[in-house]
């Protein structure tokens, strides 16, 4: 398994709290994996494909700012990606204390929209009533 973690900034954060395994863990840093260093996706990609040992799955790690859309482009318009590799999942993490202010801004809209797994999480933080609401909102 391989993570490619995005990192926002040129100051890495997340790779001080990923645990480390024999897993390789690969940090893309400057820049929005969803615009800016598609190209460099493409070129970790291609590298972790040509690594003798094969993978069964990468994960990529995506910043909370993220348009999915292009990530999940890379694995459709690039060829030799689009042969390589298949996208299994998207998945989208809702933080259910906060989600009702984010919901009128596009990128979490987006990101709602093309995940086929929502993970909610601090769904202890909010009322039977507010679950409620947020599961019809989310259908």
């Amino acid at each position: 398994m391989a993570v490619i973690i995005n990192e926002f900034g040129d100051t890495s954060i997340d790779s001080h709290l990923v645990v480390p395994t024999k897993e390789e863990i690969i940090e893309v840093n400057s820049g929005c994996i969803c615009c800016n260093v598609r190209a460099d996706l493409i070129n970790r990609l291609r590298n972790l494909n040509e690594r003798e040992e094969s993978l069964d799955r990468i994960v990529i790690e995506t910043t909370g700012m993220a348009n999915p859309a292009p990530v999940i482009q890379t694995f459709l318009m690039d060829k030799e990606t689009a042969h390589s590799f298949e996208s299994d999942h998207v998945i989208t993490m809702v933080d259910a204390k906060h989600i009702w202010q984010h919901l009128a801004e596009e990128e979490a809209g987006q990101q709602i929209a093309f995940a086929d797994i929502l993970l909610i999480n601090k769904v202890d933080l909010i009322t039977d009533d507010e679950k409620n609401k947020l599961g019809q909102r989310l259908i």
